[in-house]
């Protein structure tokens, strides 16, 4: 199905929303993590491989275990910064990374996708080319920057 212009102009809304619930959840499962040993393990088995995720001290973890083991080019851990990416000589791995740090990044990115969706409408509300923003009070009908034909609901009518 092609994006249709309602669905691009509801983008922003929709990431700000995302961003914020998974920002809301990484600081939610920080004090939880700290406190008890492991929180969450769940495995799913699907065709031949298996995914658990957990949180130990502070750190949000999620590991893989292909069904038929073998050996990977590479075993061993990389750890930096808190940051965490470990392969098994079975062919697992795992991967963490402190919730502190995703809960900043996924706050600011919901930030950054609500400032976008209000920059846009208050661009709508003040009569602004939606394609370059130019100023279209002074010709309602075409905008003489870009060339696009304002629509009624552009031009911000005096009153």
């Amino acid at each position: 199905m092609p994006l249709q212009s309602s669905h691009v102009r509801r983008l922003p809304v929709i990431l700000a929303a995302a961003f914020g619930l998974l920002s809301l959840a990484s600081l939610a499962a920080t004090p939880v993590a700290h406190r008890y040993r492991p929180v969450l393990r769940s495995d799913a088995g699907g065709q031949g491989f298996r995914v658990g995720a957990r949180l130990v001290d502070g750190r949000g973890f999620v590991s893989w275990r292909p069904a038929v083991p073998y050996r990977p080019a590479w075993a061993g851990q990389i750890n930096r910064l808190g940051f965490r990416y470990t392969r098994w000589s079975d062919g697992s791995g795992e991967v963490g990374t402190p919730l502190l740090p995703a809960a900043l990044l996924f706050g600011t990115a919901a930030l950054a996708a609500g400032v976008v969706e209000l920059k846009r409408r208050r661009g709508a509300r003040a009569g602004l080319c939606p394609v370059c923003g130019y100023d279209l009070r002074a010709t309602p009908g075409r905008c003489p920057e870009c060339g696009t034909a304002a629509k009624r609901t552009d031009i911000a009518h005096p009153g």
